[in-house]
């Protein structure tokens, strides 16, 4: 059986496309609504999970290039005083980000 799953150059390919038509959707967007906030639709039932993880890393590496100040929610606090104290207690563990990050990875084939 012929193996159809994408080569890793036609992985970048696809990253690189799917970067390229967010930032034509976000230009876009911003002209039609004069710079201003405006929804943008993407087609994520078309998506796949690695296209999906790939969308929101891009996504995270444009907000941290942008300065701002964006204050989080009191319930983020609360959420990480609360997972802090699970940690001390030994109820929960934590791995590195790049392992986290290959099991996300994993699920999504």
């Amino acid at each position: 059986m012929e193996d159809l799953s994408p080569r890793r150059g036609d992985r970048k390919r696809s990253a690189f496309n799917l970067r390229r038509h967010l930032d034509c959707l976000v230009q876009s967007a911003r002209m039609e609504s004069g710079g201003n906030t405006m929804p943008i639709e993407l087609p994520l039932n078309t998506m796949s999970v690695e296209e999906k993880v790939q969308l929101l890393e891009h996504v995270w590496d444009n907000l941290c290039r942008q300065s701002g100040d964006v204050r989080s929610p009191e319930w983020h606090a609360e959420i990480l005083h609360e997972r802090q104290r699970q940690i001390k207690n030994g109820t929960m563990a934590v791995s590195p980000w790049s392992e986290a990050k290959e099991r996300l990875q994993k699920l999504g084939k």
